[in-house]
This record gives C-alpha cells, sequence and structure tokens, in this order.
C-alpha cells in the first residue's frame, strides 16, 4: 500500500488517459480524495474549493469543458503559471506530450517552492508513479527541459549553499544561520540542486547511495564548486 494523501487534482481533457491516471493513482494512494477537471474553467473551480496535495496536470486542455476542440498547450502553460504564482506552495506534476513548452518558464518553476516533476506521456506506469511520488515530497525533476537550454542557469543561492557544504563542511542548520535563512530554505534550495545535478532521486534510493556524495561528485564535475 502507498503512502496517502488526503487529495490529489488530475487535469485531463481526454477520457481514456483521465481513466488510466485516475485508475493508477488509486492503486497506489487507495485512501486518497481524487477530484478530475478537464478545462481552465474546472481546473479553477477545483482550486478554489480546496486546495489538493497534489495536482497531476495535462497541458493541451481548453478553457471551457464545451470546446473541447481548443485544447491547446498553450493554454495549459499560461494556467500553470497562474497557479504556480497562486499556489506557490502545491506539489505539480505535468504529465504531457507537449512538456517541451515548459522549457519557457523554467525561471518560474525554480522559483516554485512546491515539488514539481515532468513525465512524458509514454512513460512507463511505474516512472509515472516514481516522479508523482518525487513531486509529493517536494522534489522537483525537470532534466529533459533542462537539456533542451544552452546552459542551465545555476542560482547564486544555490551556489553558496554547495561551497559551505562540501567545501567548509556545515550542516543544513549551519548552513542556514550562515546564509541568514530558515532551514526550511535550505532544503528548498537542495532539491532545486538535485536537479540541476541532474539526481535521479528514486534511483538513488534504491542503491542505497548517499544523496549529498552523490551531489558533491555532480557538483565538481559540472564545475559547480572547486
Amino acid at each position: 500500500m502507498g503512502p496517502q494523501l488526503a487529495r490529489i487534482l488530475v487535469v485531463e481533457d481526454y477520457p481514456l488517459l483521465l481513466d488510466g491516471i485516475v485508475n493508477l493513482l488509486e492503486k497506489h494512494y487507495p485512501d486518497a480524495d481524487i477530484w478530475t477537471a478537464s478545462s481552465v474553467r474546472e481546473t479553477w473551480a477545483q482550486l478554489e474549493l480546496s486546495l489538493p496535495d497534489l495536482v497531476v496536470f495535462d497541458l493541451a486542455i481548453p478553457t471551457d469543458e464545451q470546446d473541447q476542440q481548443q485544447a491547446q498547450p498553450e493554454t495549459g502553460i499560461r494556467l500553470l503559471k497562474q497557479i504556480m504564482q497562486q499556489y506557490s506552495q502545491l506539489n505539480i506534476v505535468v504529465q504531457s506530450t507537449y512538456t517541451k513548452a515548459l522549457v519557457r518558464i523554467i525561471p518560474q518553476i525554480d522559483e516554485h517552492l512546491g515539488g514539481f516533476t515532468i513525465i512524458e506521456k509514454s512513460r512507463s506506469s511505474q516512472e509515472v508513479l516514481e516522479r508523482i511520488e518525487s513531486a509529493r515530497r517536494g522534489y522537483t525533476n525537470t532534466q529533459e527541459i533542462r537539456k533542451l537550454q544552452s546552459g542551465v542557469e545555476v542560482k547564486p543561492e544555490w551556489t553558496d549553499v554547495l561551497t559551505l557544504a562540501f567545501q567548509e563542511g556545515l550542516q543544513d542548520r549551519a548552513i542556514a544561520q550562515r546564509m541568514n535563512v530558515q532551514i526550511g530554505t535550505i532544503r528548498h534550495y537542495w532539491r532545486k540542486l538535485y536537479d540541476v545535478l541532474e539526481i535521479d532521486l528514486e534511483a538513488e534510493r534504491k542503491v542505497g547511495r548517499n544523496l549529498r556524495t552523490v551531489s558533491e561528485i555532480n557538483a565538481r564535475h559540472k564545475g559547480l564548486i572547486d
């Protein structure tokens, strides 16, 4: 039996795909309250009714459920940006055939405080569940779209964390004190760094590798620390 969630919102306008993801979620999260939406209008209605723990989100959706012919990824991108602005700590999974379009909003994704993972619709059920669980835990995985960028932006505060951790040997609480931020902020920076460092959290957990050790190796390999 998988970990329990209170409420999951699935945004998908294609009935067959909607049934598939709902069935998968019901099996893995048997006690979760799963709600659905098939348009921008329905999505906002559901969010205003009760904020979910997790949103599984397709980009190609119509503005209104009566206008299914107008399901466009641009509509989903606009909605996603608005959702991240209004619900900064919401855990989000984008499951779509148009995930490459997300490269245009990487700065907004990097600022988002909740989990954020991406799943191509061609992925296996196991991979889908792993990405969903990563988002539920508050992690980010956008490696597919970052590879489309010519040079990944690494924020100065992220490199400060790497320097304090691996060149001065500080733990998170001490890093937070040095940077004059809350420890939760440092943990948020680590979640973003795992993404930039191309660390697959589920894969590393399966083989029992230490995330800090892997982070240091990858950070040195990418030249982010000496």
